[in-house]
């Protein structure tokens, strides 16, 4: 448990795609495959909107 609290800490301050831990990774990867649909935007923290990563292609 350690370990997810540490990810999930250097998770919060991920403002890029590649800044997430390969874990995180993995797991938008499933919830595309499970949604069928590519994962737009993701929220790394709730208190604040500079949170965001957009994944979206402009």
């Amino acid at each position: 448990m350690v370990g997810a609290a540490a990810n999930a800490r250097t998770g919060e301050r991920a403002r890029l795609t590649r800044q997430l831990t390969d874990e995180t990774f993995r797991m938008v990867e499933e919830i595309e495959v499970v949604a069928r649909a590519p994962v737009s935007l993701i929220s790394t923290r709730f208190e604040e909107f500079r949170s965001i990563i957009d994944r979206r292609r402009w």
